[in-house]
């Protein structure tokens, strides 16, 4: 009886040494690819719109710096808190407060919400002076189409405006956030020219999909 024991516990023994030897020596490559295939996240980085000249030049339709705030849920006490000091420096109008808790509920707590976008420079301003008491909150910075002539080539320029869910053909550029394209116009007509070409970041992230550090960035261009 403790020859056939002793035998079956050697034979497992034997078993998970075999086993280990396998996935660690054998199927190492295949297990270290999936490994960074976890660790490593790509992220599409948005190209900025072409600009459109005339024959002499000038510009007739350019990009312009705008400033957006964002909120971090998992870095404030209570986004809701939040939100009402920050109505008392900037305009929040009813439904931007129900679809910044809509999207809170939908997304993670690390992943930035956008509160309203389009500041203007003072009430950006506001907003710094005041980021002791608004944790969570940040500024950033994205581009805005700008008509200099503003009205009088809007027949002949078009507009960009935000993708509808009829817009989407699998280009993973047309299902980023606030990312535009023409609707009519030479901003429709040549709009896969002027849309550009996405870059790409690397970034490693943990177990639960937050952003560690970032490895390597390949830029978007026109």
């Amino acid at each position: 009886r403790a020859i056939v024991l002793g035998g079956a516990q050697g034979s497992l023994i034997t078993a998970l040494i075999a086993r280990m030897y396998y996935l660690q020596v054998v199927e190492s490559d295949r297990y270290k690819m999936l490994a960074d295939g976890n660790r490593i996240s790509t992220q599409i980085l948005p190209p900025p719109r072409g600009r459109i000249l005339d024959r002499f030049g000038q510009p007739l339709a350019v990009n312009s710096q705008q400033f957006r705030v964002l909120i971090i849920p998992e870095q404030t006490t209570k986004v809701s808190d939040i939100i009402t000091v920050l109505s008392n420096l900037i305009e929040i109008a009813d439904y931007e407060r129900d679809r910044i808790k809509r999207e809170v509920g939908r997304h993670r707590s690390f992943v930035p919400i956008m509160v309203k976008e389009n500041l203007s420079w003072e009430e950006m301003a506001r907003i710094q002076v005041n980021a002791p008491d608004l944790p969570g909150v940040i500024i950033d910075d994205a581009l805005t189409r700008h008509y200099p002539l503003g009205e009088h080539a809007t027949h002949l320029l078009g507009y960009v405006s935000s993708v509808d869910e009829a817009d989407l053909n699998g280009d993973p550029l047309l299902q980023l956030p606030g990312f535009r394209i023409g609707k009519a116009g030479i901003e429709k007509v040549h709009d896969q020219i002027l849309r550009g070409k996405g870059g790409t970041k690397q970034v490693e992230v943990n177990a639960y999909g937050r952003e560690v550090r970032e490895l390597e960035i390949g830029r978007a261009h026109v």
